[in-house]
């Protein structure tokens, strides 16, 4: 199936209409490379620090994702 048809389904994919198969590909492996740093952090393996210049190294946000984490940890917790 076409990235394009499965763009509006995706969860990392940017606004791009030139977005094709090995863009797609690298924003897997970039998703990958979050998710494995997050869990890193969450273990005790990486510094906050570290996890945050991953974040702006891939042009997202890092406030933005704190504020986002925040928000998720109060909604599990109930406030």
């Amino acid at each position: 199936m076409p990235a394009s048809v499965q763009a509006p389904f995706q969860t990392f994919l940017p606004e791009n209409p030139d977005f094709n198969a090995s863009d797609l590909q690298t924003e897997i492996a970039k998703l990958f490379e979050r998710q494995k740093a997050i869990a890193q952090l969450t273990q005790g393996e990486m510094l906050a620090d570290d996890l945050l210049d991953l974040l702006e190294g891939q042009d997202l946000d890092p406030v933005e994702f704190v504020d986002m984490a925040v928000d998720n940890i109060n909604v599990l917790m109930g406030c």
